[in-house]
């Protein structure tokens, strides 16, 4: 958690730690600053002291967000940090060296700095042999942030809450937008008769996030049939949609307001479904409410792994547990850690050794999977494990396979040509 960074600095010995990149290649920072897009910064975290941020001019507004120490870089200037020196090992060298005299650092650090990986070992010889009031000490700093950032505190379990409710919001809207469209020779179309393709449908999502205020950066997933049966298949643009074929909607934004994610997924079929499809889909719902109702602090992520694998086994479908490198059944963990990234700790797995505790928020997705049939279904939810041991759902939408869609008619292009008439 976020309240034990200084506990933890301690029990490593380290008086400081230095976080330096940018916004966008270091999640961390939007551990440390959500909300604040600094497009270059450096936050120095001294044991017992407010953090501290350096910024520059154009950046002071987002500084400002953080509720740091805010430094402007022109005091570093003075110091001798020369951000156009030619040499960028030197240009790193001097911000350090004048970071640590502006701010009289001493002692044990630990430095996060995301770099080129072609200069980070030239920069760590000679920081070590130029900055001799300071010893780098050995520990992994992004080692560090994932066990601080494992365990969630009520306001970032809040924060996924928020998301999750906005990401509810995208899936009704996206599945009204389905059930507007019409079936028409086994396909699904729009009011003149047009196939609705999977790039359509994708489009009308990303309008709907943006007006919910989350980003997609990371991409999504409404794929189909084939596709579907592919876990991490996005979806083929001109793919018209097809009645009675298997959807998988996996949809992992960042919400703006909070810089947290959420993950959730559902799958459907339009108007009809075949019967093993059903079979699969009553099972899948089965496997996910057996592992949500196991779900308790102290419980191990693999006993929960493999009763999962044991039930669907049981039930006809091949797991990794017996098959470990199968792509037929269900092919992949049982779930993941959720936070300002979409795959963090914990994780499921059939060998892990470590149980829920109170902070964790994770996701709950068995999927079954038969690319040599041509179909695929994964359901999704976010659980949050909250300081008492309350266990909450964080996705509380319905699951339901079937979508229906009224027949298509002549007499709709008519109507519609009317209307536009008026």
């Amino acid at each position: 958690m976020k309240n034990e960074l200084n506990q933890t600095l301690e029990s490593l010995n380290c008086n400081c730690l230095f976080v330096a990149g940018t916004y966008h290649n270091n999640p961390n920072i939007r551990y440390l600053a959500s909300t604040a897009i600094l497009f270059h910064y450096f936050i120095v975290l001294i044991r017992d002291r407010k953090p501290v941020i350096f910024f520059n001019d154009m950046d002071r507004s987002e500084a400002e967000k953080t509720g740091f120490e805010t430094i402007n870089y022109q005091e570093l200037y003075k110091r001798g940090y020369n951000p156009g020196h030619k040499d960028p090992v030197t240009r790193i060298i001097s911000l350090y060296k004048a970071a640590c005299d502006y701010l009289d650092i001493k002692g044990n650090v630990l430095i996060h700095d995301i770099q080129d990986v072609n200069l980070s070992g030239a920069f760590m010889q000679r920081i070590r042999a130029e900055l001799s009031q300071i010893q780098i000490i050995d520990a992994d700093p992004i080692a560090l942030f994932h066990r601080l950032r494992e365990r969630k505190d009520e306001q970032e379990i809040t924060a996924i809450k928020r998301a999750g409710e906005k990401s509810c919001k995208v899936f009704q809207a996206t599945e009204a937008y389905l059930q507007g469209c019409f079936e028409k020779a086994g396909k699904l179309v729009d009011a003149q008769g047009a196939p609705v393709t999977i790039g359509q449908v994708k489009q009308f999502i990303q309008v709907e996030s943006a007006r919910h205020n989350l980003s997609l950066d990371m991409g999504f997933i409404f794929s189909q049939a084939q596709d579907a049966a592919l876990p991490h298949h996005g979806g083929r643009p001109d793919d018209p949609l097809r009645i009675g074929e298997t959807l998988v909607f996996d949809f992992g934004p960042i919400d703006l307001e909070s810089d947290y994610m959420f993950d959730m997924t559902r799958s459907y079929c339009l108007n009809t479904a075949p019967a093993h499809v059903s079979r699969a889909y009553e099972r899948l719902q089965q496997a996910q409410a057996l592992a949500e109702h196991n779900i308790r602090v102290g419980a191990q992520f693999s006993s929960i792994q493999n009763l999962v694998c044991d039930f669907l086994e049981e039930a006809g479908y091949p797991s990794l547990k017996s098959e470990r490198f199968t792509t037929r059944g269900f092919t992949h963990g049982l779930g993941h850690g959720l936070g300002v990234e979409v795959h963090e700790t914990p994780n499921f797995t059939l060998t892990a050794t470590n149980s829920i505790e109170p902070g964790h928020v994770f996701t709950v997705e068995p999927g079954l999977y038969f690319p040599d049939q041509g179909w695929g279904l994964r359901l999704e939810d976010v659980i949050a494990i909250h300081q008492d041991g309350l266990v909450e759902n964080l996705t509380p939408y319905p699951k339901n396979l079937i979508l229906n869609v009224p027949k298509w008619s002549k007499s709709l292009k008519t109507e519609k040509k009317k209307t536009r008439g008026k």
